[in-house]
Formats: structure tokens, C-alpha cells, sequence
């Protein structure tokens, strides 16, 4: 993997293949896994890239952990990279496409009896939660709708679900 040379100019970040491995080596020592890298043999957004490498999850010492969440600066890189990519594909006129905004990459939920892996060593009783897409045939085309798969429940009985 070739690394940056000092140029006058900037980087391209959308271009610039193995990106997050020259700027996280400890988490993409060998460059696999990289969401910027372009030679990619399916296609698939970085969006979803980056929500896989949030939730990958690896046995360590008998405890899981979370390589890429825990890291203290990828998750701010990777939604800043995502914002910005977002921004730049944006359609200003929303009322010609009806499309609304992406919901974010996940909600991190607190679960007081949570026995699970751990999120990270500082949130033991966090999990991520990733939004879900539903797809629904009709006679117009096809429907999607995005959500989070989280429901308020302050008192949640057996006859009350």
C-alpha cells in the first residue's frame, strides 16, 4: 500500500484509496477492511461499511471488545466523513425529491441488566443500535421506510406490549 507523499495539495478523501488505513494503522494494520478502499468487489456504501466496523465485535482475553467504537477518534472521523459525503450528495430542493434526511449511523441505549458484550470498557451496559430499512411492494413502486428499532417504554406489561 503506497503511502501519502508531502504535495502542495490536500487529499482527496473520496478518492484517495486505504485512507483510513494510512490514518488508523493500529485498527487496519493490513489495510483489510478499510471503507475507502475503492477496488471493493461489491458495492457498498460507506454508510454501511462504517456500521459493520461499529459493530465488530472480537474475543479478547475471554471479554469482547470493540476495536473501531472504543477507539477514541474513528467514530468522529467516520461521521464526519458520512456527514460531509452526505452533504455533498444532498438535494437541496426536498420538496421535488420527498426524500427525507438518513437517519445517524447508530443510538447508543443504556440497558440496566445487560449481560452482553460490552460496548467498551467505559460503557459496560451500552449497545449500539443501527437503524433498519423496510421495503414494501405496492402498486406505485416500491416503499422504503428507515427507523431506529427502539420502543419508549416507561412501564411495559405483559398486556400492554
Amino acid at each position: 500500500m503506497p503511502w501519502p507523499t508531502v504535495v502542495d495539495q490536500p487529499l482527496n478523501e473520496y478518492q484517495t484509496p486505504f485512507l483510513a488505513t494510512m490514518a488508523f494503522p493500529t485498527l487496519f494494520p493490513d489495510g483489510k477492511g478499510d471503507p475507502t478502499n475503492q477496488a471493493l468487489t461489491r458495492d457498498v456504501t460507506l454508510l454501511d461499511r462504517i456500521r459493520h466496523l461499529i459493530k465488530y465485535a472480537e474475543k479478547v482475553n475471554g471479554k469482547w471488545f470493540y476495536r473501531f467504537a472504543s477507539h477514541p477518534r474513528f467514530s468522529y472521523w467516520a461521521f464526519n466523513m458520512i456527514q460531509r459525503k452526505r452533504t455533498l450528495e444532498q438535494k437541496w430542493n426536498l420538496s421535488q425529491t420527498k426524500q427525507p434526511p438518513d437517519l445517524s449511523i447508530a443510538v447508543m441505549v443504556k440497558f440496566d441488566d445487560y449481560r452482553g458484550p460490552s460496548f467498551s470498557e467505559d460503557l459496560p451496559l451500552c449497545v449500539p443500535v443501527c437503524p433498519i430499512t423496510v421495503s414494501s411492494h405496492a402498486v406505485e413502486g416500491i416503499h422504503e421506510r428507515q427507523q431506529l428499532p427502539l420502543r419508549l417504554a416507561y412501564a411495559l406489561t405483559i398486556h400492554k406490549i
